[in-house]
C-alpha cells in the first residue's frame, strides 16, 4: 500500500500547505461542478422543450378557426349548388371569416414560421384558397367538393407540421401526451369527417335523390365519424385518469358532443341513407351536422386551455427545481470553501503551536 502511495506522497510534500488544500478543494469542487452543470442543462432542455411546444400550441390554436371554417364553406357551396339557394348569402359572409382567418394566421406564421418550418406549406394553403374562391361557382360540383376537401387536408397537415416541429408528438409525459393526441390528430379528424358527411347529406337533400356512388361515400364518412370519435373517446379517457379534476372539468363536453354526434350519425343513417324517400331538408341536416362540429369544437376549445395549463404547470415546475439546484450548488461550494478554509487554518495553527 505504501508503495502505491509514494508518488502521492511525493507529490504532497512537495507542496506547501495552501497549495496542498487548493489542489485537495479543486479535485473536490470540480466533479461537483461537472455534475451539476449536466443536471442544471438537463433540466434547461426540458424547459426548452416544454416551452416550445406552447409555441406550437399557441400557432395551432390560431389555425384552428379556418379549420372549422373551410368545412363550413364546402357545405355551404355543396348545397347552394344543388339548389339550395338560401345558403347563398351565408357563402359570402363565411368567406369573409376565411379572411380574418388568414389575416391572423399570416402574422402567427411571421412569429413562428422559421421555427416550425411552416412557410412553404401556408404560402400554398393560401394560393389554393384564392384559386378555389374564384372557381367554386364554376367547376363541376364533385370536383368543388374535392378541392375544397384537399385544401383542408392541407391545413390538417399544417397541424401536422406544427405539431412535428414544436415537439409536441414526442411528449411522453401520460398526463399530456393524450390529450395532444387528441386536440392535434383526433377531434380534428371527427370534425373534418362530420364536415363532409354535413356538405355531403346536405347536398343529397337539396338534390332530392342519391346515387349508389353517394350512398357508399356517405356510408364511408359516417363510419369514419364513428371510429374517429371512438379513439378520440378513449384518449381523454385516459387522460381524465392521469388527470385528477379534469373529468369534472370537462366530462360533460365528452358527453354532449358524443350526444349531438350520434344524433348527426342517426339522423344521416334514417333519413338519408336507409330512406324509401329523400323527404329530409337540406337546411336541417347542414343544421344537425353543424350542431354535432360546435359541440366537438366546445370540447376541443376546452381541452386547449386545460393542455396549457398542464404544460404551463411543468414548465413551472422544472423552472422552481433549476432554482432549486442552482441554490444547492451556490449552498454547496461556499460551504465547502469555508469548510476546506477552516480545515487548512486549522492544520496551520496545530502544526505551528
Amino acid at each position: 500500500m505504501k508503495e502505491l502511495l509514494k508518488p502521492a506522497i511525493a507529490l504532497m510534500g512537495a507542496l506547501t500547505y495552501p497549495k496542498k488544500m487548493m489542489l485537495v478543494s479543486i479535485l473536490f469542487l470540480v466533479p461537483l461542478a461537472v455534475v451539476s452543470m449536466l443536471l442544471k442543462a438537463e433540466l434547461d432542455a426540458k424547459i426548452g422543450v416544454t416551452a416550445k411546444e406552447l409555441r406550437g400550441l399557441e400557432y395551432i390554436q390560431t389555425v384552428r378557426q379556418l379549420y372549422q371554417h373551410l368545412p363550413q364553406h364546402r357545405g355551404m357551396v355543396n348545397a347552394f349548388r344543388h339548389g339550395a339557394e338560401e345558403f347563398e348569402s351565408k357563402i359570402l359572409e363565411k368567406r369573409r371569416a376565411i379572411a380574418a382567418d388568414i389575416s391572423v394566421i399570416q402574422e402567427m406564421d411571421k412569429r413562428y414560421g422559421d421555427e416550425f418550418a411552416t412557410h412553404a406549406q401556408w404560402v400554398s394553403i393560401q394560393k389554393n384558397w384564392k384559386s378555389l374562391e374564384r372557381t367554386v361557382f364554376n367547376e363541376p360540383i364533385n370536383d368543388v367538393f374535392t378541392a375544397h376537401s384537399s385544401l383542408i387536408t392541407e391545413v390538417y397537415a399544417l397541424f401536422s407540421q406544427i405539431s412535428n416541429k414544436s415537439g409536441l408528438v414526442l411528449d411522453s409525459s401520460v398526463k399530456t401526451s393524450f390529450l395532444i393526441d387528441t386536440l392535434v390528430y383526433r377531434l380534428p379528424m371527427v370534425t373534418e369527417s362530420l364536415g363532409q358527411a354535413r356538405g355531403m347529406g346536405a347536398g343529397i337533400a337539396a338534390l332530392g335523390s342519391l346515387e349508389i356512388k353517394d350512398r357508399v361515400r356517405l356510408g364511408m364518412k359516417i363510419a369514419n365519424i364513428e371510429s374517429n370519435f371512438s379513439l378520440a373517446k378513449e384518449g381523454l379517457e385516459l387522460s381524465f385518469h392521469e388527470n385528477k379534476g379534469l373529468e369534472a372539468e370537462l366530462g360533460f363536453l365528452l358527453s354532449k358532443a358524443r350526444e349531438k354526434t350520434t344524433s348527426f350519425d342517426q339522423l344521416v343513417r334514417k333519413e338519408v341513407l336507409d330512406a324509401a324517400d329523400l323527404n329530409v331538408g337540406s337546411k336541417h341536416v347542414f343544421n344537425e351536422g353543424t350542431e354535432a362540429i360546435k359541440a366537438n369544437y366546445a370540447l376541443y376549445d376546452a381541452l386547449m386551455p386545460a393542455l396549457t395549463e398542464l404544460l404551463k404547470e411543468r414548465e413551472s415546475a422544472l423552472v422552481d427545481k433549476r432554482r432549486m439546484l442552482l441554490a444547492m450548488i451556490l449552498s454547496s461550494m461556499v460551504l465547502a470553501a469555508y469548510l476546506f478554509l477552516g480545515f487548512y487554518y486549522a492544520i496551520v495553527n496545530a502544526v505551528r503551536h
